[in-house]
């Protein structure tokens, strides 16, 4: 599952037992359970078909505030990759990887091709446990929504979810300041 990114929102594993950058893993995990035969046809599988939950990528597509060192072609293109560097997390499966586009991947090749970086990588063991976590997330949040409660975030980081709020103005969380 790709989402394409226009903002500076960075990606953080950690991000989802907070219950937040859930949209991405709900997708993915929507699709590797689902029952529809058709679905899994549609896929190139077959009815029985087991869908594995081949990765989340995060591609980055703003390059306005890109800093070119110089003038030429390599430059130019060596920040603008730089800015739209992807991110996200990879099945750690030589087939899924296969199947993609090594130059669009979140992962790091060495000289010989082979995966240098493995801090973006999963098993399908550790996916049984993303896919726990983000459930505990979901069932805690709509817990607090059926028991009245839904606090206005907390400001802890620098990329507050209120930054982008349209109700910021009126909110009792006095975390943000107004120019």
């Amino acid at each position: 599952v790709v989402d394409y990114k226009t903002g500076a929102k960075v990606f953080s594993p950690s991000d989802l037992a907070d219950g937040k950058n859930l949209q991405m893993f709900l997708y993915l995990r929507s699709i590797v359970d689902t029952e529809n035969s058709d679905f899994k046809v549609a896929l190139g599988g077959s009815v029985d078909s087991r869908l594995l939950p081949g990765g989340v990528i995060y591609a980055h597509t703003a390059i306005s505030d890109a800093t070119v060192t110089s003038q030429s072609p390599d430059a130019e293109r060596a920040a603008i990759d730089e800015k739209q560097k992807r991110a996200g997390m990879i099945l750690d499966d030589e087939k899924s990887i296969g199947a993609m586009s090594r130059e669009h991947l979140p992962l790091t090749f060495d000289r010989n091709g082979n995966i240098s970086s493995t801090d973006r990588l999963y098993t399908l063991e550790e996916w049984k446990n993303i896919s726990k976590t983000i459930e505990d997330s979901v069932r805690r949040v709509a817990d607090g929504i059926t028991h009245g409660r839904a606090e206005a975030p907390k400001k802890n980081r620098k990329d507050s979810p209120c930054d982008y709020c349209d109700f910021k103005h009126f909110c009792r969380n006095a975390t943000f300041k107004t120019k």
